[in-house]
């Protein structure tokens, strides 16, 4: 190598090291010297800071921290800087606030200084307790919003139609601003109705007004919507058909329109490479069978059909769903055998087929692989359960047991290996013997409900007349053939029944000093 070449290579590690430097120094200059907020914006979110109350008591979880701390007047000028604000990094306006789970409390109205924010493209103020305010129809002055979720915030009345003026929305969230204490909506939308917000706000990819009272029918227009990835609308009050054009929207994620109990239809062919996700629309007038294109869902992480009128068997080809966490079909009009290959679900939290016509056999050994299963529902059908588990395997995260009426005819082993039961339902079997011993050891503090009532069972063991737990409430041991002493449920116990037995001698002075009991049902004792 010449010594040009030296000195042209050396020129050339130099010129790249003031490259770099040049490159560093403009990104030091852009992190650290781009524009402060804009003075009015500053004031205008402090004035709003103030005009709530901050309260712990009102967090809707203990875990939420109010955004708000950070806002002050001295010593954090740049409101850009606060929790919860997002500023334009050209011209240092505030583009978003985000102050959901804040704790906040108080009113709002359309003198509030936040729509003074005239630049804003993100509102988010979900899970905070405004008082029962009306929504300001002020919001109509912040045309550039692109996102507003008003969801969990105890807001009422009827929507203000200057909602429709935010053109450019791609979310809206209402949803759940309800007293679900008293089952009451409190946000209501009549005029405008659900129609022409659809028609004006033809941006939307997420449109969420579950718990929103808007009883009417569901517009077609809806399907013209093919931005749309979830569209959630549960218990509105909504009626009639269910527009099939909805079924065909491209791009649709999620779909939700459960408890809409006067709204009926069909389930229609979906479009071709929809990517659904979850799909739930209980507590409706659903008719017919499920079609096959569904199968080619195979994204579905949530499944719900339960409380409709679907008829027809259990497609076989459910077991391709390998990523559900939830499949709930219950309630319905379903008839012929559960398929063994529902055993590949092994993703399965929360499976229900409860209250159909279902018949022939079920090995619970399909379930025992299904090691994040929380609740299996078999209850109500025409099963026949087989529940002598080949080996002692266990469901570790078991929480709900449903096996009434299945025709079974000995106490799942596989319970005893058990730590985390709440519910076990065991009505109406044939379960013969005694009531074993280990049965009592289940789950001892979490387990709060056993029904074994309308079995064969003839006794306890005699060493163990007091039940042991900590959580046990409710315990109906009625219609057996139960001789012996009457066992003491422990100090946790609400309601006890135990009538239409064969159990003698004296009611122990020890139900006296059961602290929680309400109701105490021995008739023959």
């Amino acid at each position: 190598m010449s010594i040009f070449d030296g000195i042209f290579r050396g020129y050339a590690v130099l010129i790249a090291a003031f490259v770099v430097l040049a490159e560093t120094e403009w990104e030091f200059i852009i992190k650290f010297w781009r524009p402060l907020c804009h003075k009015d914006e500053h004031t205008a979110l402090l004035q709003f800071k103030q005009s709530f109350i901050v309260d712990k008591s009102t967090c809707f979880e203990p875990s939420d921290l109010p955004k708000t701390t950070s806002w002050k007047e001295e010593g954090a000028e740049d409101c850009c800087s606060w929790d919860g604000v997002e500023c334009d990094e050209k011209s240092g306006h505030v583009i978003g606030v985000d102050l959901s789970s804040s704790c906040l409390y108080g009113s709002i109205n359309s003198t509030s200084t936040l729509f003074h924010l005239s630049q804003l493209q993100m509102l988010n103020l979900a899970f905070n307790d405004f008082n029962y305010s009306r929504i300001p129809s002020a919001l109509g002055h912040l045309s550039r919003l692109t996102h507003l979720n008003l969801s969990y915030s105890f807001l009422y009345g009827q929507v203000p139609s200057e909602i429709l003026q935010l053109s450019n929305l791609v979310l809206l969230d209402l949803s759940r601003n309800a007293d679900f204490s008293a089952e009451i909506e409190l946000l209501k939308l009549d005029k405008p109705d659900v129609s022409s917000l659809v028609h004006n706000l033809t941006k939307l990819e997420h449109l969420r007004l579950s718990y929103v009272d808007i009883n009417s029918e569901v517009p077609a227009f809806l399907g013209n919507l093919s931005s749309l990835t979830s569209l959630t609308l549960k218990y509105c009050g909504l009626y009639g058909k269910f527009p099939k054009a909805v079924f065909s929207l491209p791009n649709l994620q999620i779909l939700k329109f459960d408890g809409n109990q006067r709204l009926s239809g069909f389930l229609h062919e979906f479009h071709s490479g929809c990517p659904l996700k979850v799909f739930s629309l209980s507590q409706m007038e659903f008719r017919g069978q499920i079609p096959p294109s569904l199968q080619n869902m195979t994204q579905l992480n949530r499944l719900d059909l339960g409380d409709n009128r679907l008829t027809g068997q259990l497609p076989s080809w459910f077991a391709n769903f390998t990523q559900l966490a939830m499949l709930d079909i219950s309630s319905n009009f379903l008839t012929g055998a559960v398929p063994p290959s529902f055993s590949r679900l092994r993703n399965l939290e929360f499976f229900s087929l409860a209250i159909n016509e279902l018949s022939g056999t079920v090995d619970i050994d399909m379930f025992l692989g299904m090691k994040y299963l929380a609740s299996l529902q078999l209850q109500y059908n025409k099963l026949t359960v087989l529940t002598r588990s080949a080996h002692n395997a266990s469901i570790p995260k078991l929480e709900i047991l449903g096996l009434d009426f299945c025709y079974v005819f000995i106490f799942p082993d596989f319970l005893r290996y058990q730590h985390s039961l709440i519910n076990l339902g065991l009505r109406g079997n044939h379960l013969s013997g005694q009531v074993p011993s280990w049965l009592w050891n289940t789950s001892m503090a979490t387990v709060e409900s056993i029904d074994i009532s309308h079995n064969n069972l003839i006794g306890f063991d005699q060493s163990q007349l007091v039940i042991p737990g900590v959580s046990l409430r409710f315990l109906d041991l009625s219609f057996n053939m139960l001789k012996g002493t009457l066992p003491i449920p422990p100090p946790s116990i609400i309601m006890y029944d135990i009538p239409n037995n064969e159990l003698s001698g004296q009611v122990s002075p020890s139900f006296c000093n059961l602290p929680s009991l309400q109701l105490a049902c021995f008739h023959n004792v």
